[in-house]
């Protein structure tokens, strides 16, 4: 497993958090993530190049947040630059290679991967290896960009595990009793208000963590067919949400064996 350890400290501060999930878009750099240099090819830089004109100069790299958990053969990573502004999910491969599962931005976002039961399953079975910073509730707030809550079954799954992340993690706001947050709320266009049942006492920084990933009531469903778990929407353009996801039934390059072994490899870690 690879897990940066200023997590450890960061995974308590509410600040991290509400940039995390991009309540506050200040885009302000953790350096101290950074354990990974990403260098570019020499494809890639020739058509920045051609992109950009010899004008503007072309870094040869970035620097790079890697997470990785490992699950039997396969194992999951997640890339993120330090200051927190897009999240690549991908499976990784016995020969270290990485399939993409989705990605998070916003541009043009693709996160929807993840069922809750699956979810769950991940990040106890993690958390099972007794890896120092291989914290259960730490994982799900770190993925749970990439678990939409589809159902009232799954809201129920995904409430009662986030609130005891957020209990145990001291991440409750100061005020919350009161109903006011020093937080500030710049905002996500993606975000939904339209389910009072989903609120958090008062704390806007919870909320926001919901309304980013509840999608029910917008037709989003997850089927059983021949090629493992999918996820579609009926008809997109009668909801308010569009459900953006690699792992539907038409794409034949979405990995649903190796998935679903992982997950299946994870269960068993677990128990």
């Amino acid at each position: 497993m690879k897990i940066p350890a200023a997590l450890e400290t960061l995974a308590r501060d509410r600040e991290f958090w509400s940039r995390y999930f991009w309540q506050n878009d200040d885009e302000l750099e953790y350096g101290e993530l950074a354990n990974e240099v990403v260098i570019y090819t020499e494809e890639f830089l020739k058509a920045q190049y051609d992109l950009r004109g010899a004008a503007r100069p072309i870094p040869p790299g970035h620097s790079s947040c890697l997470i990785e958990l490992d699950f039997g053969a396969d194992g999951l990573q997640l890339d993120m630059p330090p200051d927190l502004t897009s999240f690549e999910l991908g499976l990784k491969q016995p020969s270290g290679s990485v399939i993409q599962l989705g990605w998070d931005d916003q541009a043009h976002w693709h996160p929807h991967v993840f069922r809750w039961t699956e979810l769950a399953t991940i990040c106890s079975s993690a958390s099972s290896t007794m890896e120092p910073l291989a914290n259960q509730d730490l994982l799900l707030l770190l993925l749970c960009r990439f678990a939409p809550i589809t159902s009232d079954p799954d809201f129920n799954i995904a409430e009662a595990l986030l609130k005891s992340a957020w209990k145990n993690l001291g991440l409750e706001c100061r005020n919350s009793e009161d109903g006011n947050d020093d937080d500030s709320d710049n905002g996500d266009d993606r975000d939904h208000d339209d389910a009072g049942d989903r609120k958090g006492g008062g704390d806007d920084l919870y909320d926001h963590v919901i309304e980013k990933i509840d999608c029910r009531n917008n037709g989003f469903e997850w089927r059983l067919s021949a090629k493992g778990w999918v996820l579609s929407q009926d008809d997109e353009n009668e909801y308010d949400i569009i459900c953006y996801s690699l792992r539907h039934i038409d794409n034949d390059e979405f990995p649903f064996v190796e998935l679903s072994t992982m997950i299946a490899e994870a269960a068993e870690r677990r128990n």
